[in-house]
This record gives structure tokens, C-alpha cells and sequence, in this order.
């Protein structure tokens, strides 16, 4: 007689066998069946957001997940994906994945160290050369907009479905930056998809999945990440929604903050040495003279009291020579022998050239390291140019740096006006960094720290 394998390495007699095939043929007609009513409920136009959403084949087709083309620019695509549907490829140097598009046709896909980013699960794939007609670009929506009890779809490519699939939901709650949901299947394959409202925009992406309830990024939490990570003239399509409940952010809390810290100049370490000097100025202010490209400052970070609440750090400085460039550094460190730290670098190189970087990273000591050192793990920009509004400053008449840190996320602002936002963990900061380099003189006049009041 005729016999398979089953489970657990026994043989399957053919009833078995038919049994099995006889509840998979159910399950099947059963979705054939409602599968009409799934594609005919949605009041949003179902053709142009499936249109808009691809299939992720990663780690040569033993990881699948879903992804929204946000932006198009000519025959190249922006796709919005989860981190975690590429980690592997990403960790193994693959940087090329294979994308199916609906209804039909398939393109490749490159992942990008300068759009992902870890800690939010969140990463951008380009794809070029894409078929005709080829994909649509999602709407964006606001998050801020949805309310309990409002009806969502996720949309994706469960693993096992059909394609793709369209599953309604109900919006329990928003909270922690993810929207909550009931009553729909979210399956793996579904992640790194979008969830979209009533008018078929985008307002969240469907992480991991975990647990019975839907859960989804707030589409106003992503939308900085992706904005910065497009390039010029690139963007995704807000809805007027969105528009209006993006506001610029403010380069202090809301309802005003409190002094914790202010620098004491007179006790930090002030010397002089074949690359410069490092002196202490009228009124209290710290004056950092290179006399060359290398770096100079305190000579190790100083050390303050912990903070681990959300804070806002000021640095208020002065460019009084430059010859022809001036570059001034802040840093903020946690403690430990394995300590994080965000860096900010200003470089102000001539009139109308000012730029900025950023950077994550940690600081190791101890073990055979005779002193710390640094390390950086995330370049959030790398000399990039202020916005025109900042570029032509008197910077000799002062200046104003500024990291605010609320949540998760980071925001760096200059003169009091936003200009980048990042994630960041919630470290407890131990430590101020300083320096400076290029021929030049920079005093800086104040560094203060302040909270939530």
C-alpha cells in the first residue's frame, strides 16, 4: 500500500491523507467564498493602494514581507518596508532582494545603510528599471487623524495567502506610538505592510508579529524618517491632514522647561599646546583656538550630574576667526565602559557654506584601551548643508546649537530652528564632549541643560 510521511516521521495511511486534503479544499472554498466580499467592501480605491504595495523576497526566498511604495522619480521606486524582513540579508553584505509587484511583474530591490534605521524597524528599498506601467504610490495619511473605533485595512502578503490580502479592522487605542487594532488577521508576511484609513492612506506600518492584536507604527512617528531619507525633489504624498498636523517642532517643550545644568567654565581644563590652546575668557566663556585641522578641547568629556529624563542642550557659541574654516563639536555621552553617544559637528566653511553632521555611536573603555574610545555606529548626516534660511549668519555675532531629546526620538535645531530629527535610545547622559579644529578662534559662551517643567 501507498503511504507518506506525516508528522513526527509516521506513516500517513491514504484516509489520513484524504482527510487532510479534504480540510485544506474546505479552508480554500471557504476564502474563495468571502473572498468577493473582502475585495468589495473597501470604500478607498482597491486597485491603486494594491497597486502600491509589493511582495519582500528576502534571504533568498525564506523571508517574506510587504512593503508601500511611498515615492516614484521617474522609473525608480521608494519602498517602505520593516527592518527585520531584511536583517538577514542586510547582516550577510546581500544588498539586492527581489520585489513582486501587483498585480504582476517583479523588480530588485537595494537596501541602504543611509535608510535604515534598527531601533524603529523601519528601512527604505530602491528599486530602478521598473516594468511598465509599474507600481503607484501610496497616500499619506495622518495617525493623529484616527480615532477609536475607526474602521483600517492591513494590506500585505501573508505567507501561505493567495497574493495579497486585504483584512478590515476596528482601532482599539493609540498609544506608544503604535496604533492598536481588532478584529483582523495580521500573519507573517503582512509585516513591514501598511495600514491605511477609509481613504486608503497610509497611517501605519505593520511591525513584527506578535500576539492576537493588530498593531501598526504611527504613520506621524515615520514620516520624518522617511522624509529625510528621500532625496531632493523626492517625497511622499501628504494628505492635507497630514499637512496640517506636522507642525515644525518646537525647539523647547511644551508648557516650558526648567535649568538643571550650566556650565562652569572656570573648572573645566584649560591648556595650550603645539595644536593650540584651550583658555578661559571673559565672563566665563571657553575659548578653543586650533592652529590647525586638529582637534582640540578639554581633552577628556566632563562629567555632570546623570540625566536621564527627555532634555533640551544648548551650546551658544561664537565664531570670531576663521581661516578659512572653523568646526566646532558637542557630544553627549552616557556612562560605563560601553557607554552610547550622539555627536554634532558644525563646520562653517565660507559665506553661504555652513554644514552640519550627526552621528551615533558608543565609547569604550576599559580592558587593554588605555583610554576611551570612540566608535561610531549610525551616520545620521554627514556635512550636510543648513537650510538656506540658516546659511548666511554672522556667526562672530553668535550662534545657538541645540539637542532635544523627547521619547525616542532625537531633534537637532541651530539658532532655535529645526533642522534634523533622529531616533535615539533613552540614555542616562553623564558626560559633555567639546572641541574644535581648522585654524580658527570659537568661544563658546554658555552650555545649559534643561527638562520638562
Amino acid at each position: 500500500m501507498d503511504h507518506e510521511r506525516c508528522e513526527g516521521g509516521i506513516e500517513c495511511a491514504p484516509h489520513d491523507r484524504r482527510a487532510r486534503l479534504s480540510r485544506l479544499l474546505f479552508v480554500l472554498a471557504v476564502y474563495i467564498l468571502l473572498l468577493p466580499q473582502l475585495l468589495s467592501a473597501q470604500p478607498f480605491d482597491l486597485n491603486r493602494v494594491r497597486s502600491a504595495v509589493v511582495r519582500v523576497v528576502a534571504d533568498h526566498g525564506s523571508v517574506i514581507g510587504s512593503g508601500s511604495v511611498v515615492a516614484l522619480s521617474g522609473r525608480r521606486a521608494y519602498i517602505l518596508t520593516a527592518y527585520h524582513v531584511i536583517r538577514n540579508d542586510w547582516e550577510r553584505g546581500n544588498t539586492r532582494l527581489k520585489l513582486e509587484l501587483s498585480p504582476e511583474g517583479t523588480a530588485e530591490a537595494i537596501i541602504s545603510k543611509d535608510r535604515i534605521a534598527v531601533q524603529d524597524d523601519l528601512a527604505v528599498l530602491v528599486a530602478d528599471n521598473l516594468p511598465a506601467p509599474g507600481p503607484s504610490q501610496i497616500s499619506w495619511g495622518s495617525s493623529a487623524a484616527v480615532r477609536e473605533t475607526d474602521r483600517v485595512w492591513a494590506i500585505g502578503h501573508p505567507i501561505g495567502g493567495p497574493g495579497w490580502v486585504v483584512s478590515e479592522g476596528t482601532v482599539g487605542r493609540r498609544t506608544g506610538g503604535k496604533i492598536y487594532f481588532s478584529g483582523t488577521a495580521v500573519n507573517p508576511g503582512n509585516s513591514g505592510g501598511p495600514l491605511v484609513d477609509a481613504q486608503g492612506r497610509l497611517v501605519g506600518l505593520i511591525p513584527e508579529i506578535s500576539g492576537s492584536l493588530g498593531a501598526a507604527l504611527e504613520a506621524d512617528m515615520i514620516w520624518p524618517v522617511i522624509r529625510d531619507w528621500l532625496p531632493a525633489g523626492v517625497s511622499p504624498t501628504p494628505s492635507p491632514t497630514v499637512a496640517a498636523t506636522q507642525p515644525q517642532p518646537a525647539f523647547d517643550f511644551p508648557g516650558g522647561s526648567k535649568r538643571i545644568y550650566s556650565a562652569d567654565f572656570s573648572t573645566w581644563p584649560k591648556h595650550e599646546t603645539d595644536a593650540g590652546s584651550v583658555k578661559l575668557g571673559f565672563g566665563n566663556s571657553y575659548i578653543l583656538e586650533p592652529s590647525s585641522n586638529t582637534w582640540i578641547g578639554p581633552g577628556r568629556s566632563i562629567d555632570i550630574s546623570p540625566i536621564e529624563n527627555d532634555f533640551v542642550f544648548d551650546v551658544r557659541f561664537q565664531v570670531e576667526r576663521r581661516s578659512p574654516s572653523a568646526a566646532l563639536t558637542f557630544g553627549l555621552t552616557g556612562g560605563g565602559t560601553d557607554a552610547e553617544a550622539v555627536d554634532v559637528f558644525f563646520e562653517v566653511w565660507d559665506e553661504g557654506n555652513v554644514t552640519y553632521s550627526l552621528s551615533k555611536g558608543r565609547v569604550r573603555s576599559g580592558g587593554a584601551l588605555a583610554v576611551p574610545h570612540g566608535i561610531t555606529e549610525e551616520t545620521i548626516a554627514e556635512r550636510e548643508q543648513l537650510p538656506s534660511a540658516l546659511q548666511n549668519q554672522d556667526w562672530s555675532k553668535g550662534g545657538k546649537l541645540t539637542l532635544k531629546r523627547e521619547g525616542g526620538r532625537m531633534q537637532f535645531f541651530v539658532n532655535e530652528s529645526f533642522v534634523k530629527e533622529f531616533s535615539v535610545s533613552r540614555f542616562p547622559v553623564t558626560k559633555i564632549g567639546l572641541g574644535a579644529a581648522f585654524k580658527s578662534r570659537v568661544v563658546v559662551t554658555s552650555i545649559e541643560a534643561r527638562v520638562k517643567d
